[in-house]
């Protein structure tokens, strides 16, 4: 039943941020890419956002994940019973699971950290026989078939204000110098929504990335 109630809160986000068969994942990407600014949900962005300025960013540094995952995306997070719950994306392992894969098309972990204040640690997950993480929920041949179909379609999002920017990120010095899945979790946030946190992904070469934590101090609307 526990698990049953994290699937559902963890569906309706995932849902709110990637709505099926939209390619809604990426803020950019690609060789030399610059990441200018994030326009990511009503966490950041408000309908006064013209008007936020920023006043100082905080680089958390990486966060620490299992030693057998070599790299996933996204990290939606919610809080849950007194942690939070992350759902990521395409999960690739450096050794195969006990089903002989080393490709997952999810997975997930959970921290009781609630301060994000000196950076977000204390991952843990559920792991199989061979200590790989386990899938939050595999997706079935239907699902499949449907993403298959709707691969590259944009979708209706917004209304949005006007931008604001955060931060700037220089992409890696290498061809695979992807910066890319800026997302914030409101749940970490601090003094009202003043201090907010934000992750995003760096590639740091073709079979690795990084997952990377920002705080980001806002001064108020004026």
């Amino acid at each position: 039943m526990l698990r049953l109630v994290i699937a559902l809160t963890l569906l309706l986000l995932f849902a709110s941020y990637f709505p099926l068969g939209c390619d809604t994942l990426n803020g950019g990407g690609g060789d030399g890419a610059r990441i200018n600014s994030v326009e990511t949900s009503e966490a950041i962005v408000t309908a006064q956002a013209a008007e936020v300025t920023v006043a100082a960013v905080r680089d958390l540094g990486v966060i620490r994940i299992n030693d057998i995952i070599q790299k996933r995306d996204c990290g939606l997070s919610v809080e849950f019973a007194g942690r939070s719950v992350w759902l990521f994306g395409d999960t690739l392992l450096a050794t195969p699971n006990e089903d002989n894969r080393t490709f997952l098309s999810n997975s997930w972990s959970s921290t009781y950290d609630t301060d994000a204040g000196d950076g977000i640690d204390g991952f843990t997950e559920r792991v199989d026989g061979v200590g790989a993480p386990q899938e939050f929920f595999p997706l079935k041949e239907a699902e499949m078939t449907l993403a298959d179909a709707h691969e590259g379609e944009v979708c209706d999002e917004g209304p949005w204000s006007a931008p604001v920017e955060l931060f700037s990120v220089d992409a890696p010095e290498n061809v695979y110098g992807w910066v890319y899945d800026f997302l914030a979790h409101p749940e970490f946030s601090q003094d009202n929504g003043r201090i907010i946190y934000i992750t995003y992904t760096k590639k740091i070469d073709r079979m690795h990335s990084q997952l990377r934590q920002v705080a980001v101090e806002l001064d108020p609307p004026r």
